[in-house]
């Protein structure tokens, strides 16, 4: 029996739940303790009165892919179960309602069955990491830390509404891990040849784009409140484009491709209309959940094509209604931008047969949105962090070189990873490209233009 009806239960006080317990003889039922690391029950239920039951990690709600857990509470808490006056528990068990993410926890509590007691979690996390990548890197650790530590949703996948966003832990430690994840790549090139390490890699650093996020979702909102339209305007650009940043990094993985989900719902098919069903379930499911959005957003997921598809768009309209309020002095109305973005948006994504990719991006497309980001750089329309990465070359004596928009090439301690990193790659792909691609000043005419000189060099073309 699920005890997962006395957690929030309106009807189920102590008074009902020893009423009912107590009419089963005693060993005829085991209860599922569905929460225990966050509202364990028998604790308030002198050990589900009698009647043996399971120490859950539950975790997980909807198969959401955020980093989230509670390390110091998975680690006390069966432990605490089994000392517990009186104490019923019978064993440990996981009821999560998705997986697929956050390893460190699932490792972890899996291993709470046959353990004496609580154990110290920064060895542990040590270990772990050595195990998972081949002997791994001291700098490697803090990703189990932060593995451990309460997260907060993606603000891309908070329905755009104007609130206020709460971090359930310090940001710092999160950039931290991401740091040292890549400073690893430089002390232990073997991490890169490592699956495990690539995956863990963006992962983090999805999750560091998504707190930054935050901020620019901040000066949007307070744009908004204080009128401001151009730094609303200013704000929108950058949280939209951090948006097309993650979409690109999350194609270089198979685990976050929105095209592995859909492709295979609809690979059961037996004729067109069952594919088309399957195709749409598969989108709604992850979006609305419903054919109005019952429960919307409750299985939402951080993946390439769902980002740039159905995210991306929903939040531009929804910065494009604050522009227009702030331009008309109107107030924002929840309910009407609510019908447009269903109308407009997320019924079309339901319904759209389009596929996408179930392998990573290839090169030519890679290369292609690396040049993108290098532009945005140097016209300082990318983030700071971007912004930073990117210098113009400044010979020591004049250059016929010095006329062109040539960016200074920083060597780095590896080929096989330090090589293929922003900072080197980028301005490289750039130093590649023609002058008179180099000297267009218009995003929209560069983005047009670069397709030829890359389309040319993918495919082996001589136009």
């Amino acid at each position: 029996m699920q005890g997962w009806l006395f957690v929030n239960g309106a009807f189920w006080k102590d008074p009902q739940i020893k009423a009912l317990l107590p009419a089963v003889p005693k060993g005829k039922m085991i209860i599922l303790d569905l929460y225990s690391e966050q509202s364990p029950i028998f604790t308030r239920t002198e050990s589900y009165y009698g009647q043996p039951f399971i120490w859950c990690m539950l975790h997980n709600f909807g198969g959401l892919n955020e980093m989230y857990g509670e390390l110091d509470k998975v680690n006390e808490g069966p432990f605490n179960g089994r000392n517990f006056p009186n104490s019923t528990m019978v064993g440990t068990g996981l009821t999560p309602e998705g997986i697929n993410q956050n390893e460190v926890m699932y490792e972890f509590m899996n291993e709470q069955a046959w353990r004496p007691g609580s154990v110290n979690t920064t060895e542990w996390i040590d270990l772990y990491q050595a195990q998972r990548y081949g002997g791994g890197d001291p700098k490697t650790s803090d990703l189990g830390l932060i593995s451990g530590k309460a997260s907060t949703l993606s603000t891309y996948l908070h329905y755009p509404r104007i609130s206020t966003i709460h971090m359930g832990y310090d940001p710092e430690m999160l950039f931290k891990a991401w740091d040292n994840m890549v400073a690893a790549t430089f002390t232990t090139p073997a991490l890169h040849a490592q699956t495990l390490f690539r995956y863990d890699l963006v992962d983090v650093s999805r999750n560091s784009l998504q707190v930054l996020a935050i901020k620019y979702y901040s000066d949007v909102i307070a744009a908004y409140n204080k009128s401001d339209t151009a730094s609303l305007r200013s704000a929108g650009v950058k949280m939209i484009d951090l948006l097309s940043d993650l979409d690109t990094l999350l194609a270089t993985d198979v685990h976050f491709l929105l095209g592995t989900w859909t492709s295979d719902a609809a690979r059961h098919f037996s004729t067109p209309q069952e594919k088309a069903l399957y195709d749409y379930n598969s989108r709604n499911q992850v979006t609305l959940w419903g054919p109005s959005g019952q429960i919307m957003d409750y299985a939402c997921k951080i993946w390439s094509g769902l980002i740039n598809r159905y995210y991306k768009p929903r939040w531009q309209l929804f910065i494009n209604t604050l522009i227009n309020c702030t331009e008309t002095k109107t107030s924002f109305d929840s309910g009407v931008y609510g019908q447009e973005v269903f109308d407009t948006v997320e019924i079309p994504f339901s319904y759209d047969q389009t596929d996408f990719p179930n392998e990573p991006e290839v090169q030519y497309s890679i290369e292609y949105k690396l040049l993108m980001f290098v532009f945005k750089a140097i016209h300082h329309q990318a983030p700071s962090y971007l912004e930073d990465l990117i210098h113009k070359y400044e010979p020591a004596r004049s250059l016929r070189s010095s006329a062109t928009l040539q960016l200074t090439v920083p060597r780095t301690r590896t080929v096989q990873f330090g090589d293929r990193s922003f900072i080197k790659a980028g301005p490289t792909l750039w130093n590649k490209l023609p002058q008179n691609f180099q000297t267009i000043t218009d995003f929209e005419t560069f983005k047009r233009e670069i397709k030829t000189p890359l389309f040319q060099r993918a495919y082996g073309l001589r136009l």
